[in-house]
């Protein structure tokens, strides 16, 4: 069953683009000695606290489900919102484990993730 998308979701579509791109290419500008896919902390790489890193702890996770969303909404579909909330679900959980593993490798870690919020909006306990 698709669900007809309302006339104005290509224009939130597009400004959601504009915004993921923007915080991917932010996030990418100040993590790239470090970036890699895998959660898992690359050897040797120093904890970013600056940049975008600044204001979130996770602006990739975040640029990625806002792009996902902006893709959601021109083509609304129960496969596509069930995948969206897969995404979702699937991100939360590894920046979850991307938390831990930063406060076991980086003493700072556990100050930086309480001063600034997650990709819930949430800062850590």
């Amino acid at each position: 069953m698709v669900l007809v998308a309302p006339s104005w979701a290509p224009g939130l579509a597009l400004v959601l683009y504009i915004f993921a791109t923007v915080i991917l290419g932010c996030a990418w500008y100040v993590l790239r000695p470090s970036l890699r896919i895998s959660p898992i902390p690359k050897e040797g790489a120093a904890l970013i606290t600056s940049g975008i890193y600044r204001f979130m702890r996770h602006p990739m996770y975040v640029g990625v489900l806002l792009f996902g969303f902006g893709l959601l909404v021109t083509n609304i579909n129960w496969p596509s919102i069930i995948t969206w909330i897969a995404l979702l679900i699937t991100l939360i959980y590894k920046a979850r484990f991307e938390d831990g593993l930063l406060a076991i490798k980086h003493d700072s870690a556990a100050g930086y993730q309480s001063k600034t919020v997650g990709l819930m909006g949430k800062k850590q306990r």
